[in-house]
């Protein structure tokens, strides 16, 4: 069925209509009947109108429903976005950490090498100098010594070491310089030789 929905004005219309008809129309008005429609009236006024509640409430109720589970989900997602871009900041710290450790423990595991830049210098041309490519490579930092390890084999094969070692022995007569924080050391005559210090105090070559 149909719901009717009547104003307090309509309402109103019709007890007055019903009034001038008990009085000119010679019907006899209901009171009970005035009664109802009064009382209906008073529940208009309330909010409740007649067959039933609103349509417009419910259609407000749930549009307010939809706004708030649409908020709550733009504050979860947010919120998730937000937790997952930590966690990955995280793990990369994590990963930093543990490969600085790693990296750490190989560097204190590592003693081949001098107590000063001169002594690994020339620990270092002893080696090239009797063929040993594979133990002068090693008194260069990890990174560089396949390089180099490859680089000495190419040098050796192009009958040039007597070429190559000659400056590096003018080098250790140059007395080179430290750092601010005196963690590295650079001989720059008559080429350049640069060096670091190991966690173990065992100084390393960097290039030459």
């Amino acid at each position: 069925m149909k719901q009717c929905i009547i104003s307090e004005v309509e309402l109103l219309k019709l007890v007055l209509l019903k009034l001038v008809i008990h009085r000119f129309g010679g019907v006899r008005a209901n009171l009970c009947d005035i009664i109802c429609v009064m009382n209906e009236v008073a529940q208009n006024r309330r909010g409740a109108p007649l067959g039933g509640p609103p349509k417009k409430r419910r259609f407000v109720l749930g549009f307010i429903g939809l706004l708030v589970a649409a908020f709550f989900l733009f504050v979860g997602v947010n919120w998730f976005n937000a937790w997952r871009e930590t966690r990955a900041i995280d793990q990369i710290a994590e990963g930093l950490v543990a490969y600085e450790k790693e990296v750490l423990a190989r560097q204190m595991a590592d003693t081949v090498g001098g107590a000063t830049p001169q002594e690994t210098l020339t620990m270092y041309i002893a080696a090239v100098e009797s063929g040993d490519y594979e133990l002068a490579s090693s008194y260069f930092v990890e990174s560089a010594r396949e390089r180099w390890r490859g680089e000495l084999q190419n040098i050796a094969d192009s009958e040039k070491m007597d070429v190559y070692l000659g400056p590096l022995k003018e080098v250790l007569l140059s007395e080179g310089e430290y750092s601010r924080d005196r963690d590295s050391f650079s001989f720059n005559d008559p080429v350049g030789v640069d060096l670091i210090l190991y966690p173990n105090s065992v100084w390393k070559l960097v290039d030459i």
